[in-house]
């Protein structure tokens, strides 16, 4: 049987301290552009604040899944993720 190796990473991340999360983003993620990704009840979250620290562009269900848009191929899935797909707001947030 294969290993798993989320075990271990998740392992490891367990065992990082503040300091090294700041040493990551410092090597890594500083100054480059970031996508931050929103999904649930759009009723429920201040777009009005999140747009003060960036641009929001609100997303259809179709622009997520081009498969139930027509055009496409039809393809099933089942009821209970298409009825948790529908229940989303699917918001997606660029910071630059």
């Amino acid at each position: 049987m294969p290993i798993d190796p989320r075990k271990a990473r998740f392992e490891k991340i367990q065992r990082l301290g503040l300091d090294d999360v700041l040493q990551f983003d410092k090597e890594h993620l500083q100054g480059r552009p970031k996508l931050i990704s929103i999904v649930g009840d759009k009723n429920k979250i201040d777009l009005e604040k999140i747009r003060k620290d960036g641009a929001v562009t609100e997303l259809e269900l179709k622009d997520i899944f081009a498969f139930l848009t027509k055009g496409f191929p039809t393809v099933r899935t089942r009821p209970a993720v298409a009825a948790a797909a529908r229940q989303s707001a699917r918001i997606s947030k660029s910071i630059v």
